[in-house]
């Protein structure tokens, strides 16, 4: 193969990997760079506190919706006013013989106390809230609404 040919090549990977790598590498320096010169370097950096979403609380998680796993029922969990919940999955309707229940819920800290009743069936799980997740038994919990 032509000399040329491979210098061209070489040169032209050298752009397509090259290019991008640089781009990031500055972009990174100039947010670093940003935060150094707003004096607060060591708490802006560790914590994007401006993109985060707010944490959850009681407030925040009145009249939303989650997917929540709990012992292999995947569930859409709604956390309605005055701590009333409402669950619903079909695989309910199989075990407890309706696919909608009852139940409360409650903020505690960063705790949060579910417990879903149907019939002379009562579960209950403590979830842990995250900054802007719930955490069952280590898992995230998926926001529907």
């Amino acid at each position: 193969m032509n000399k040329s040919v491979i210098v061209a090549i070489v040169v032209i990977a050298a752009i397509v990997v090259g290019v991008p790598l640089i781009a990031k590498v500055m972009q990174s320096s100039n947010s670093s760079s940003a935060t150094t010169d707003s004096g607060a370097a060591g708490s802006e950096a560790a914590a994007p506190a401006a993109t985060a979403a707010p944490a959850l609380d009681a407030n925040s998680l009145t009249n939303t919706q989650w997917s929540i796993k709990v012992d292999k029922v995947t569930l859409a969990v709604t956390f309605l006013p005055n701590g009333v919940l409402q669950a619903q999955s079909p695989m309910l309707k199989v075990l407890v013989g309706t696919d909608t229940v009852g139940g409360t819920w409650a903020v505690n800290g960063a705790n949060l106390n579910i417990t879903a009743t149907a019939g002379d069936k009562t579960v209950s799980e403590t979830a842990v809230i995250s900054g802007d997740q719930i955490l069952v038994k280590g898992n995230p919990a998926k926001r529907l609404q």
